[in-house]
């Protein structure tokens, strides 16, 4: 019997240049985090600088709250698969099979996987 692999769509796999930081994914790097008082614009309740989600998109964020004309509905933060544990990347994953390689296969993603890249699978060596 074959081992099961979630695909990279499945899993919300971003590649290096998505992240597009060095350090890695993290709220404190997404355009939708507000830093004061640290939440989100599309995820409800406090949001650490630090943590992540698979709804981080690379950007500036902003300062405080915004005033916006348009309607947002706010998912949890399990629905966003939100953790306090951010800066993610490939390589500090305990799934990577060899951390080493600038591409290696992932133990629960199908293909290979950049060092630099992520996705929603991710949990900390």
């Amino acid at each position: 019997m074959a081992e099961h692999k979630d695909s990279k769509a499945a899993v919300l796999y971003f590649k290096p240049k998505s992240i597009n930081r060095k350090g890695g994914a993290r709220c404190g790097a997404c355009w939708k985090f507000i830093s004061a008082p640290g939440a989100c614009l599309e995820v409800i309740g406090d949001i650490k600088a630090g943590g992540v989600c698979g709804l981080y998109v690379n950007g500036v964020p902003h300062k405080s709250m915004l005033e916006h004309p348009w309607r947002i509905t706010r998912v949890t933060k399990e629905e966003a698969g939100y953790s306090d544990e951010g800066d993610t990347h490939c390589v500090g994953c305990k799934f990577m099979a060899i951390p080493g390689d600038a591409r290696s296969a992932c133990e629960e993603v199908e293909g290979l996987v950049e060092q630099e890249g992520c996705c929603n699978e991710h949990e900390h060596r």
